[in-house]
């Protein structure tokens, strides 16, 4: 009995509850904890509603936003959202330090795909929605485009590994999917040897931002490349 007490309140309890009121398990306890040394009793019976309020707090209020973090239940950003936050934050260098991190188990043109493109549309959806300014957009643009040639060097390596003979040795399409890890989903880009693209924005420095990106991997991938701003 005193096991399965023990289980109810300190795993099964915190579970329950903090799938109901937006607290972590963990952060049930923590609360429970503080609360009962703080005022006793009173406090264990207060600890999950104060803790609400806290959490409540840093959800609308910017200052208090750690608290959200500590104590929520809400997944972390995910990283087109935590890219889109560095971009807005004018903050190209751990931006790139992000997308390096990436780049070490993704190709680029998945990491342009999956996280850079998405967080260029967080911001256009923000200035459609009237609450990115002209300077925020530019900003964003701005260190989009310095993430770009942040990643110059990774695009070139990735380019010289794909002209590496050691890696043209015959094998199976299965052999070869398999030992990149890469699944019947995934995309096949063709080679570009020979072809010439001109990659332009269409609307703004956001667009050009995302131009600049498909023409990094078109290079990755051997064409000729010749881009344009939007305002040409």
């Amino acid at each position: 009995f005193v096991a399965m007490e023990m289980i109810t309140g300190n795993v099964v309890e915190p579970w329950l509850y903090g799938s109901r009121t937006g607290l972590s398990p963990l952060a049930i306890i923590v609360a429970a904890i503080f609360w009962t040394w703080l005022w006793g009793p009173l406090g264990l019976v207060l600890s999950t509603p104060l803790t609400v309020c806290l959490v409540v707090l840093g959800r609308h209020v910017p200052q208090f936003e750690f608290l959200e973090v500590l104590f929520g239940n809400e997944p972390v950003l995910e990283p087109h959202a935590r890219l889109y936050q560095r971009l807005l934050a004018g903050d190209p260098e751990e931006a790139t330090d992000h997308a390096e991190e990436m780049l070490e188990e993704k190709y680029l043109f998945e990491f342009y795909d999956k996280v850079a493109i998405p967080a260029l549309l967080l911001g256009e959806q923000d200035r459609v929605r009237g609450v990115m300014g002209d300077e925020q957009r530019r900003r964003v643009a701005a260190s989009a485009q310095m993430l770009v040639a942040n990643l110059d060097d990774s695009a070139r390596e990735e380019a010289e590994g794909d002209d590496d003979p050691a890696a043209a040795e015959p094998a199976t399409a299965d052999e070869d999917k398999q030992a990149q890890g890469v699944s019947e989903d995934d995309i096949e880009l063709p080679d570009g040897t020979d072809i010439s693209v001109l990659c332009a924005g269409g609307r703004g420095e956001l667009d050009d931002a995302a131009a600049a990106m498909l023409a990094q991997v078109l290079e990755v991938q051997g064409a000729t490349v010749s881009k344009a701003s939007f305002a040409d």
